[in-house]
């Protein structure tokens, strides 16, 4: 694969999050299930030398920010660059789901709004 670009990847997690969105309600599990099972199974997070594309444009501090951690660590010593790519995608396609959400409850408000 190419190198991630900053478009490639706002393009990615635009498509995760509506892949995500989409699949969800229909096999009944929870979005976050989906979330969680869909980026550990991607490509960006499994393969090492995309790691740092993701971190280069994604929310490189998200595993701080979300685990309340330091810096995760391999049993051999080396930084985990696929747990820090991880978290840093789920976190930016999480935001653009709940952005999608809270868009569609603002959509659902205005209808009921009308309606009254």
């Amino acid at each position: 694969m190419d190198d991630i670009t900053r478009q490639s990847y706002a393009t990615e997690c635009r498509n995760l999050a509506t892949q995500i969105a989409t699949e969800a309600p229909d096999d009944e599990r929870d979005v976050q299930d989906v979330l969680c099972e869909t980026i550990d199974g991607h490509e960006w997070v499994i393969y090492t030398h995309q790691n740092h594309g993701v971190l280069q444009h994604g929310n490189a501090e998200a595993y701080t920010e979300n685990y309340d951690s330091e810096m995760p660590m391999t049993d051999g010593g080396e930084i985990n660059w696929a747990l820090l790519a991880y978290a840093a995608l789920e976190s930016d396609v999480q935001a653009l789901l709940d952005d999608a959400e809270t868009d569609w409850q603002d959509a659902h408000e205005d209808d009921d709004d009308g309606a009254a």
